[in-house]
């Protein structure tokens, strides 16, 4: 997870998924590393700090370009929103896993990332804020080779039309239309 530490995304969701997944199989420290990437916010030390465990760390804040190299290296990226607030949202990190080719384990509510994942199926998603959902989803993930290659292929199908410069692209055109 590379982002925020708030209440927005409240990503100690994963730190909690991974301690089901310990809790059932001390092993999983070996064959899984949860890295966490962001600023060391006051709720990071109140919410997730404390959470960490063997087989997890936080790497604190790291340039982009850093963190981008991280990213393309992970067999899953996971991002998350808090809440129904947030439905609507599409994280920037959800476009630089596409980009990255990185299949996505996400914990989040129905709305517009949920269903961007789910249809074109680059990734698993679990109901915002159940850790036991998500720590399935991370050992479907983590278990099955077959799904994370149909995840990066179907990356490799989108790619190109979740660029920035696409995305930009298509702003333009519809603002455009509006002031014509």
């Amino acid at each position: 997870y590379a982002g925020a530490m708030s209440r927005v995304q409240k990503p100690e969701i994963l730190l909690k998924a991974y301690a089901h997944l310990l809790a059932e199989d001390s092993g999983w420290s070996e064959r899984l590393q949860v890295e966490l990437y962001g600023p060391e916010s006051p709720y990071f030390s109140a919410r997730i700090r404390k959470l960490l465990v063997s087989g997890s760390e936080f790497r604190g804040f790291r340039p982009q370009a850093e963190v981008t190299q991280q990213v393309a290296t992970a067999d899953m990226g996971f991002f998350s929103l808090s809440d129904v607030t947030y439905a609507y949202a599409t994280p920037t990190k959800l476009f630089d896993y596409i980009e990255a080719g990185v299949p996505i384990i996400a914990s989040l509510p129905q709305g517009a990332s949920r269903e961007l994942i789910e249809s074109y199926g680059i990734g698993l998603v679990a109901e915002a804020g159940d850790a036991r959902e998500l720590a399935d989803c991370i050992q479907e993930m983590a278990e099955n080779v077959e799904l994370r290659v149909r995840c990066r292929e179907n990356m490799d199908s989108i790619r190109d039309q979740f660029r920035s410069n696409v995305q930009i692209g298509k702003w333009y055109k519809m603002l455009d239309e509006l002031i014509v």
